[in-house]
């Protein structure tokens, strides 16, 4: 998603969709341990010594994130925590998981108890207002003494960092695409994929006899989906949600209005969210669904291989790739020195080129070290439309920070009472933006 509120596969930074959607101490990696190429053998970059260890004790490191048992992405977590306690035995792991709506308020009231698991992996939009409750490690020291920061993706360095302060690396990340029906294309004789705003619209009408054509997600939850799913289609344009009445926004959502009202887009969007339509995709009934990667484990699961991918396309010419940048983050809540130094460790030695391919494959995430990213498609080359997006991925709180939320809310609201027929694009949108600026000026914000 992930990550927004990420309906994941049996659901999803998004990173959610979702839209989706930190820390400090211990000894440093060795600053030779870089990316020498796709992969690098574990041993090259361990600590060498298990966490927490110094006093010859034994520690457990509680872990918060949120992927419960019964989604595709909770075995990529069993699996990594496995592999640390296998070359750290003074270390144990105890991982909890909660909703993806949970996570937030649960660590926010932890943080005001003092009560802070001593890993946490929230929403990558969810940083600012951690951030704020002081309640997390910055981690600029131990960064700047492991060497490595400049190596990851600069729009994922962007959304973990507030105000200068820097406090996690993302466990990966995503973006929206499109993933479509190869069954359905061939049967309507596409053979070119579209690049282009026109070109989607042509291609549906082609398939309109059929089936649906494009679908996306619009349930009315503001930033848990709508805002996240119209995003790339507003960041493509150079804009972003603080300006609510600009003219390319009006007409990125007209745009939606457009594709529901000639039957093009099924009639559920606004009850649906990216990942509920994966079934549909695979029986048939829809060609094409706006989505990520996260739904890769549950096709697979279904059974299901016979689809593609592609980039959002592109409004016009002057338009360039954008996506929001989804993905959770790994974080080091504040505790003690000795906790916080062990769970710093796991987390640089979770980064080493090996194991960070294979989580991220397990999670069917992308790596935030672009290093790894011929290997990823080398193995799925469907991957491929994800990283040409991500090169130009945009933090959705990089420029707005907590107050992206309201924004990303009221736009939401705007979005269903758009395709609803409520309201016109323009009057919608500009009641948004009054709403976001009393309601962010009678926060204080």
């Amino acid at each position: 998603m992930t990550s927004p509120f990420t309906l994941r596969s049996a659901r999803r930074a998004g990173s959610a969709p979702r839209p989706r959607g930190h820390r400090r101490h211990w000894k440093a990696l060795a600053a030779g341990c870089a990316l020498a190429g796709a992969v690098t053998a574990i041993s090259a970059c361990g600590s060498g010594s298990g966490s927490g260890s110094g006093s010859g004790g034994h520690i457990t490191l509680t872990e918060l994130d949120d992927y419960p048992a019964g989604l595709p992405q909770s075995a990529a977590f069993k699996w990594l925590f496995s592999e640390y306690e296998k070359t750290h035995p003074d270390v144990t792991i105890s991982r909890q998981s909660v909703a993806g709506t949970e996570i937030l308020p649960k660590l926010l009231a932890d943080a005001q108890t003092h009560n802070m698991p001593d890993i946490a992996v929230p929403d990558n939009p969810n940083m600012p207002n951690l951030a704020a409750t002081g309640q997390f490690v910055n981690l600029n020291s131990d960064l700047a003494k492991w060497g490595q920061w400049n190596s990851y993706l600069a729009g994922s360095r962007a959304v973990t960092t507030v105000k200068g302060k820097t406090y996690g690396i993302e466990i990966g990340t995503n973006a929206l695409g499109i993933i479509y029906n190869k069954k359905i294309f061939k049967e309507a004789g596409i053979k070119q994929l579209p690049t282009t705003w026109a070109q989607l619209l042509d291609v549906s009408r082609t398939i309109k006899s059929k089936v649906s054509g494009l679908t996306y997600g619009a349930i009315g939850f503001g930033a848990g989906c709508a805002a996240w799913q119209l995003l790339p289609w507003i960041y493509q344009q150079g804009l972003d949600v603080n300006d609510l009445t600009a003219p390319g926004l009006v007409t990125a959502v007209n745009y939606w209005h457009q594709l529901l009202s000639e039957g093009l887009a099924n009639k559920e969007v606004i009850t649906q969210c990216q990942s509920t339509n994966i079934p549909q995709l695979e029986q048939g009934k829809l060609a094409m669904v706006e989505s990520g990667p996260w739904d890769f484990p549950t096709m697979a699961a279904d059974h299901f291989t016979d689809f593609g991918t592609f980039a959002i396309p592109l409004k016009d010419a002057s338009a360039k790739p954008s996506v929001p940048l989804g993905g959770e983050v790994w974080t080091v809540p504040v505790t003690d020195s000795k906790t916080e130094a062990a769970a710093w460790d796991f987390i640089k030695w979770s980064q080493q080129p090996s194991i960070l391919l294979q989580f991220d494959e397990k999670l069917q995430y992308l790596a935030v070290r672009p290093a790894l990213w011929p290997a990823m498609v080398k193995d799925n080359p469907k991957l491929q439309p994800f990283v040409d997006e991500l090169k130009y991925a945009k933090g959705r709180t990089t420029s707005l920070g907590v107050a992206f939320n309201t924004y990303s809310n009221d736009m939401g609201t705007a979005v269903v009472q758009v395709l609803e027929g409520q309201k016109t694009a323009q009057a919608a949108l500009s009641a948004a933006a009054s709403a976001a600026k009393a309601s962010l000026a009678g926060s204080g914000s």
